[in-house]
């Protein structure tokens, strides 16, 4: 059926998304790209693998220091992540 109405290419974009069950996937690998820009070279630098598994975001990182300086600060990381974003895709981070 055709719209006789215009609608940007952000909300057709979006409602192809919902209409294809591709939302939360594609939320999933803008939070992936943004972990490399928000975090800067250092830790980007440092991280070996970003997946998502049941809402989970799994972070492998190649330094212990590192890891533990993040695992410090799991709860901002959560937060910055959703507010970039917009709306709640990361429910908790494991740092592997």
């Amino acid at each position: 059926m055709r719209r006789t109405e215009s609608i940007s290419m952000k909300d057709a974009i979006g409602e192809f998304l919902e209409r294809n069950r591709l939302k939360k996937k594609f939320d999933q690998t803008e939070v992936i790209s943004l972990w490399k820009t928000m975090f800067g070279p250092v830790v980007a630098n440092r991280t070996t693998q970003l997946f998502f598994r049941d809402g989970k975001l799994y972070v492998s990182l190649s330094s212990s220091v590192l890891r533990q300086e993040l695992s410090m600060n799991k709860a901002k990381i959560i937060q910055s992540l959703n507010d970039e974003m917009n709306q709640e895709v990361v429910k908790e981070i494991v740092f592997k």
